[in-house]
């Protein structure tokens, strides 16, 4: 367990105050894998974790990650230099230069022949980014049950954008401020949510429940609607480099690294369980699912 130290107290001075000591102790000792197509939300997912001190970023690849991708590959919303064409190469350009943004984050980078659940043993979250075969995010999620990883996955088409939360039987803390003899009194208080897993997600038609109070209102179908339109745009683009847009990457690397501190800190609710974006209107729209 790394301790913070005098050093790392200056540097996260303002998370400190905003967080608390003992969160960004927590976020010290994370440990964040990301795998997946490593495309531009990737990158700024890794800036975002990078700069709030995160202990530790493994990217993973696997297969026939180190075969060449499409000629139309588009870094122009890369934020590191990519080292060739390849999602190997893309890995590499990534750890290399990150790591130059905060020397106290551990940035790896690690290779296998084909996935394997014991390199995500451990670890305090899984993100996936960008995969386009179904049948591989619901086995990746599945994998990170059975390891008892909680798992995001998240998708960029262009200018819109969907992140899904798996986190399973997930207990989180919350501050909140009562008043005892006129005075305001903070503490902690614990609670707890179930989330269904990816392959339950996947399945949402028309008549999924409404939203919570807490983002914009529109009928069930409109978000069903908008959902499946993320899919089908996912699979007819199966293993073809889409492209996204670098504001779109920036807003949902932003969300994705935020989740990934409250796992981390165990503290606030996280978003439960679909988040979809439309780039369109700068809308973002939650489905809690059960």
């Amino acid at each position: 367990m790394s301790v913070l130290s005098k050093e790392d107290e200056a540097l996260y001075d303002r998370q400190i105050r905003l967080w608390g000591r003992d969160a960004q102790q927590k976020i010290r000792n994370g440990q964040v894998v990301i795998g997946g197509q490593f495309t531009g939300v990737a990158h700024e997912i890794v800036k975002n974790l990078v700069l709030k001190g995160i202990g530790k970023i493994m990217l993973l690849t696997w297969g026939n990650d180190s075969e060449a991708q499409s000629q139309t590959l588009d870094t122009s919303s890369f934020l590191f230099r990519p080292e060739g064409s390849t999602n190997l190469d893309i890995a590499r350009g990534i750890v290399s230069q990150a790591a130059l943004m905060n020397p106290t984050v551990e940035l790896v980078h690690r290779h296998l022949d084909s996935f394997d659940e014991e390199a995500i043993s451990g670890h305090s979250m899984f993100i996936l980014v960008n995969e386009k075969v179904p049948s591989n995010i619901f086995q990746l999620d599945d994998v990170c049950k059975k390891m008892s990883v909680p798992f995001q996955y998240i998708l960029t088409q262009k200018i819109e954008a969907l992140v899904i939360n798996s986190f399973q039987d997930y207990k989180y803390t919350t501050e909140i401020t009562t008043v005892v003899d006129g005075e305001q009194v903070k503490k902690m208080t614990e609670s707890s949510m179930e989330f269904a897993s990816v392959s339950e997600l996947w399945r949402v038609h028309e008549n999924t429940p409404p939203p919570s109070g807490r983002v914009r209102r529109a009928t069930p179908g409109i978000y069903s609607q908008k959902f499946q339109n993320l899919q089908r745009a996912m699979i007819s683009s199966e293993g073809i480099n889409v492209g996204d847009h670098a504001a779109v990457n920036s807003v949902m690397g932003a969300i994705s690294a935020q989740e990934a501190i409250k796992v981390v800190t165990r503290k606030d609710m996280p978003l439960h369980n679909v988040l979809l974006f439309d780039g369109s209107t700068l809308e973002s729209t939650v489905l809690s699912i059960k």
